[in-house]
């Protein structure tokens, strides 16, 4: 315990911004994956735990509003790849990078992820890129294959399956679970409700072709409301500013490592001209809802019709 204290005061000392954690992010991790060495993992985890000592941390349902928008997946520390054991850390060295491209090209392998957050519809929807079929030299030795075999393969070079993971939530102080709060915590439960799949590519044709002969194109799948606690999960946003955020897992069982998420902000610039003024242009109409409110009985049957009224600290 006084070994990780004096982890994070050194760690403190270093003075990271949401900026260098950006850039620390894009020099360690892969291009074309989440993966990274070990001892860059670890390089980040410390950016972040940094500044996460050295900012307040965001409170819900006060603070609901920062979480809203598209957020691009910068770094996860499950999908960077495993990390040795805290006794061998030091000892071993970082894999060679043969294995990490061996890894990265693997089928399935997420490619990108996207997290789109819906507020006020209390939506979250978590936007998977797969690719089907294995890329760099396994990909390649199967290229050469002929006949009926050899036109799927092509087809499925180029593929990709996009899954849209549907989430509803809630969140902490926000009345669903408990007494109705301006700022009781910074924890989002989430409960999957349905999951959407797209398959395309280059060489896919909706009409023509083996991959369409072979597989749905679109698909789409609801989970039964008996079995959506099955599907439910927790996180606790630890940071948060104009352009990055950092979230914790909240493990199901004590023993299991927390995943650690870094998360971009995707700005619409057609729309806004910076973050800020997506802010300033949500707050000011969150505004008038919560005056139209006050002067109206809300609806018996609608429990978002009052989410802006004053709530008690």
């Amino acid at each position: 315990r006084q070994m990780a204290s004096a982890a994070l005061i050194a760690v403190a000392a270093l003075g990271y911004s949401s900026t260098d954690l950006t850039s620390l992010i894009s020099q360690c991790v892969r291009p074309t994956s989440y993966l990274c060495s070990p001892s860059d993992k670890r390089r980040i985890e410390r950016a972040c735990a940094e500044l996460e000592l050295s900012s307040e941390r965001p409170a819900w349902p006060r603070d609901l509003m920062r979480l809203d928008g598209k957020w691009r997946l910068l770094f996860s520390s499950t999908l960077a790849g495993p990390t040795p054991p805290e006794g061998l850390f030091d000892a071993l060295p970082d894999p060679p990078e043969s294995v990490l491209a061996a890894l990265e090209s693997a089928p399935f392998a997420p490619r990108a992820v996207r997290q789109d957050v819906d507020v006020m519809r209390r939506r979250v929807v978590n936007v998977v890129t797969l690719s089907p079929w294995p890329s760099g030299m396994v990909g390649s030795m199967l290229t050469g294959v002929g006949g009926p075999f050899g036109d799927l393969i092509a087809e499925l070079q180029s593929a990709q399956v996009t899954l849209e993971l549907d989430h509803s939530f809630t969140a902490e102080g926000d009345g669903f679970s408990g007494r109705r709060q301006a700022a009781a915590g910074s924890t989002i439960t989430l409960t999957l409700e349905e999951v959407r799949r797209a398959l395309d590519g280059d060489n896919i044709s909706p009409d023509q072709g083996k991959v369409a002969s072979l597989f749905p194109l679109n698909s789409r799948f609801q989970l039964p409301v008996q079995l959506r606690p099955l599907a439910a999960g927790e996180f606790v946003t630890t940071f948060c500013d104009s352009t990055l955020r950092i979230s914790r897992g909240v493990p199901r069982f004590p023993s299991a490592p927390a995943e650690l998420r870094v998360f971009a902000r995707e700005v619409q610039e057609d729309q806004w001209g910076s973050w800020q003024e997506e802010e300033d242009a949500k707050t000011q109409a969150s505004t008038s809802t919560a005056a139209e409110v006050q002067s109206e009985e809300p609806a018996a049957n609608d429990p978002y019709e009052s989410y802006f009224d004053e709530m008690p600290d």
